[in-house]
């Protein structure tokens, strides 16, 4: 869906950049819409920079991506940048997860000890982990069961149309055929 906004210049500027973003109403917003993709990839900049440059102090690594993810949390919750609720809610679902995977993973620095605590806290990340990815296969399947049904639902109506007329085409031969036996 192309973007839809009175001032031309600025769709063919930044239409392709904001698909998919609801910016209707949103003047006063609109500029923090722009973010929206520089956020996207500096989570991601981020991470790599950190993993391959802060290899030895883990809990640098973590208060990093915690500091990113909580400001991609708060920025999805404020914004909305999504035209779709369903996409604005899982973006912040992976957000609140990551954060609650960053904390468990605190568990396994040098900080705790306790193999008995670290033990549990992994049992955490799984189940975490684990729920994180059943929403989204869930949704995903959901979506696919929802488009098969209606494409089973357009071949149904296609085949009952085709059969329609094919049943008007044959009751016109018959009929030209019966004035023709007529005269």
């Amino acid at each position: 869906m192309k973007v839809k906004n009175e001032d031309e210049d600025f769709n063919d500027r930044y239409g392709e950049l904001l698909d998919g973003y609801r910016i209707k109403g949103r003047t006063d917003s609109l500029r923090w819409l722009m973010f929206t993709p520089f956020m996207f990839v500096f989570k991601r900049v981020i991470f790599t920079v950190s993993c391959f440059f802060l290899m030895e102090v883990i809990s640098l690594q973590t208060y990093l991506f915690y500091s990113v993810t909580m400001v991609s949390l708060l920025f999805t919750i404020i914004v909305k940048p999504s035209e779709s609720m369903k996409q604005n809610f899982l973006e912040g679902m992976n957000d609140f997860v990551t954060l609650f995977l960053l904390l468990l993973i605190l568990v396994f620095t040098d900080w705790v000890t306790d193999p008995y605590i670290r033990y549990r806290a992994g049992w955490g990340v799984i189940g975490l982990s684990t729920f994180a990815i059943a929403v989204h296969v869930f949704l995903m399947l959901r979506a696919e069961y929802t488009a098969l049904k209606q494409k089973l639902k357009q071949r149904k109506l296609a085949k009952a149309s085709k059969e329609n007329a094919e049943a008007k085409k044959a009751r016109t031969e018959k009929s030209h055929s019966s004035r023709q036996l007529l005269q």
